[in-house]
């Protein structure tokens, strides 16, 4: 069977996406590396008690979308703050970067499924501190707490206005730009709904940071960090997985029955590619639910286990600590997806 298929009109369309969820992304990265500096220590001082309490904090920080509240979590954990199942229980919460791609595209079926992996992260996390006992890195006894410089917050406002940066009118120029692309419906909505009012609206907050943010900002955080590290990978799955997705279509029905036929598998499956440290490989099974092609199930398994690159750090300190964090979790994922699948979802 011949499918007629116009390859251009599928990659613009692709592109156009990819664009208005990459600068959606990017300027949510601002804001939440904005607020990491600004609000630095403070939820610190509530986690040396490793109540229940400090279960919540850990979660309500690695939920935070990005790497940058796995990252906390970790990195607490490490210097002996948190326990094993309280990171644990973190890490189910965290969807790295990824969360700011469900917030984009699916935010009504985000919200929720971030308010469970919040509470099922808690849940699992307890249990495994239960079970294992109170333990912090390598087996170490928790210690009292890590100190936390907040010299760094001060460097976020900017001090001289009249000086304008390389990277300030760089960046100053790309929001115009889109800016305009959106306004005009290029990028994103054609139509005046609430999707276009709210990318709008997203859109002038970065442009806004951007102007009174520090050069310091800028470059360190903006610049080295989110463009360097994150953009031109997040923007190149973005544009591959929905590229993936829309030849998918092209045989949407044949590949969906062959999904709902063996869909315990596509839990195992997709529980097992959340093992990996990576921020990406998650966004085949996003865009899958969006186009219908993945139950609900099988996107809760792959976001209990995956957490983008929060745990890199780990890994890199650990390999040890980093497989029994991921075998825990992948149970826990896979645990979620079978009783989401029993309840028919």
């Amino acid at each position: 069977m011949v499918i007629d298929v116009d390859l251009f009109k599928i990659f613009w369309k692709v592109l156009r996406v990819s664009a208005l969820v990459t600068s959606f992304v990017f300027t949510m990265m601002i804001l939440v590396e904005s607020l990491n500096i600004v609000t630095r220590g403070i939820a610190v001082k509530w986690l040396n008690k490793g109540n229940l309490l400090s279960f919540f904090l850990i979660g309500l920080i690695a939920l935070t979308p990005g790497c940058l509240g796995g990252f906390t979590a970790v990195t607490l954990f490490i210097h002996g703050v948190i326990s094993r199942g309280i990171l644990a229980g973190g890490m189910i919460a965290s969807s790295g970067d990824e969360a700011f791609f469900m917030l984009a595209m699916m935010p009504k079926e985000a919200l929720i499924l971030f308010s469970f992996l919040l509470f099922y992260g808690i849940f699992v996390g307890i249990i495994v501190d239960k079970i294992f006992g109170k333990k912090c890195f390598m087996g170490r006894k928790c210690t009292d707490g890590i100190v936390i410089h907040e010299d760094e917050k001060d460097k976020f406002r900017r001090q001289n206005w009249l000086n304008w940066s390389a990277f300030r009118i760089i960046f100053f120029l790309c929001y115009f730009t889109i800016l305009v692309l959106v306004v005009l419906g290029i990028v994103g909505e054609k139509e005046w709904n609430f999707a276009r009012f709210a990318l709008l609206s997203t859109i002038l907050v970065g442009f806004f940071t951007v102007v009174i943010a520090s050069d310091h900002f800028l470059e360190e955080h903006i610049f080295h960090h989110i463009v360097k590290r994150h953009i031109l990978k997040l923007f190149l799955w973005t544009f591959f997985a929905l590229l993936i997705m829309e030849f998918i279509k092209i045989q949407g029905q044949s590949i969906e029955l062959l999904v709902k036929k063996n869909e315990l598998l596509a839990i195992v499956l997709s529980s097992l590619i959340g093992i990996l440290p990576e921020s990406g490989p998650h966004l085949i099974f996003v865009m899958g639910f969006v186009k219908g092609i993945f139950p609900f199930s099988v996107l809760v398994a792959s976001s209990v286990v995956q957490d983008g690159h929060g745990m890199l750090p780990l890994l890199a300190e650990s390999k040890k600590e980093f497989l029994k964090i991921k075998i825990i979790n992948f149970i826990a994922g896979v645990i979620a997806g079978i009783l989401f699948f029993i309840f028919g979802y």
